[in-house]
């Protein structure tokens, strides 16, 4: 691959923002006049990454050098460009969602560690997904994620968070599932609506409100047991959760809690699958 010289770009006020990471740089033997050639990602997706002035001066200037620090049980180890790992992330099939992640800004791998890969865009700044495009990290610039994934600090102008379905390859969206609940409530509301003289709840995503709703039908009081069955809208969504939106954002949020004076046993039942999970509510 012939490339072009980059246009001049000084990285050392990056150096006094960042002088963990540069003195490890200038260990591995980095000098503001390094140079090195940038190898071709061996992906059909090449084809659409476009090498834009800032990611193009910093593979030049840095790629090809490794850090790692020591850890009681092994090293965190951040790669300053890319390897073969960059096949897991499969570009060829998702890099739309990687432009539409930084606002079309033409992201370009800059760096790899453990299962993340960052992305520096035009603009100068950076972020990074994993494999399976469940979270990120995103910072003001690349040297800012690689002091993240050395030395796990926040703040900063870092930001990390889990991607919104939007940002993922719809093959990864049951993945979504396995997120804490806390996540979960705060995708949900909760409604009642009413057919035929009969009652029944909605749980609904507030991101996608016809796809993954949780239909609660019927809701029955028994002395200390109430008795609750629902139906959800995405098989993929795991009991456990559908139940436990169930509580949270019914019987906690949606009713206030006006149960929880007499009630300290909640069994939920799937209708479409029979199965049933018992909550006990402390009181």
């Amino acid at each position: 691959m012939t490339e072009r010289r980059p246009p001049r770009f000084d990285f050392s006020p990056f150096e006094g923002r960042y002088p963990r990471v540069f003195a490890m740089l200038r260990e591995q033997g980095w000098t503001s006049q390094r140079f090195v050639e940038i190898p071709d990602i061996e992906l059909e997706a090449s084809r659409d990454l476009v090498l834009t002035d800032f990611p193009r001066a910093f593979l030049h200037s840095f790629f090809g050098l490794e850090l790692a620090v020591k850890q009681p049980w092994g090293e965190r180890r951040v790669l300053f460009g890319y390897d073969g790992r960059l096949k897991n992330l499969m570009i060829d099939d998702y890099v739309n969602r990687l432009d539409g992640f930084c606002d079309y800004a033409f992201p370009y791998p800059v760096l790899t560690w453990d299962t993340m890969f960052g992305f520096a865009t035009e603009r100068g700044d950076a972020f990074a997904v994993d494999d399976f495009y469940q979270v990120f990290a995103r910072g003001p610039d690349p040297f800012r994620l690689a002091e993240y994934a050395l030395f796990r600090e926040g703040g900063r102008g870092l930001e990390t968070g889990y991607l919104e379905r939007k940002n993922m390859p719809a093959d990864y969206w049951h993945l979504v599932w396995n997120r804490p609940l806390e996540y979960h409530n705060a995708k949900y509301k909760a409604f009642a609506i009413q057919e035929g003289g009969r009652t029944e709840y909605v749980l609904e995503n507030t991101d996608y409100p016809d796809l993954f709703q949780v239909m609660v039908s019927e809701l029955t009081e028994s002395g200390s047991v109430l008795t609750a069955k629902y139906r959800r809208a995405d098989s993929d969504m795991p009991t456990s959760v559908a139940s436990a939106l169930v509580v949270s954002k019914l019987l906690g949020e949606f009713f206030e809690g006006t149960h929880r004076d007499r009630i300290h046993r909640i069994v939920l039942t799937d209708e479409k699958t029979g199965e049933v999970s018992v909550t006990l509510w402390a009181q």
